[in-house]
């Protein structure tokens, strides 16, 4: 039961870890989008607006599957936490009962 409840944890934390660096990843495309969007507005040069407009696109592009992956992270971190608290749960029990019985065995 032990060895289950730190499989759980620690699944739970490198979830966890994987979740964060999905929103990372798309804070960064944000702000590059956004970044991209004021170089447009800036420029003069038609070139450059080109090439800023390709990656633009390309950025907004990524921006729906980094959602998406955030939100099975998301999805899994929520599984993988009510596993954590079933775990702890059945612990607990465990506990409880080892506790009874080394209290009965006291007694006689």
């Amino acid at each position: 039961q032990e060895q289950r409840l730190a499989r759980v944890s620690a699944e739970l934390s490198s979830i966890r870890t994987q979740r964060e660096t999905f929103e990372i990843r798309l804070e960064a495309n944000s702000r590059a989008i956004e970044g991209t969007e004021n170089a447009i507005r800036a420029s003069k040069n038609a070139t450059e607006v080109a090439v800023q407009e390709r990656l633009l696109a390309d950025l907004k592009g990524q921006s729906p599957v980094m959602e998406t992956q955030v939100q099975l992270f998301r999805g899994r971190e929520e599984e993988a936490a009510r596993q954590l608290a079933y775990e702890q749960g059945a612990w607990n029990d465990l506990s409880s009962r080892l506790d009874d019985l080394e209290r009965q065995l006291t007694v006689r």
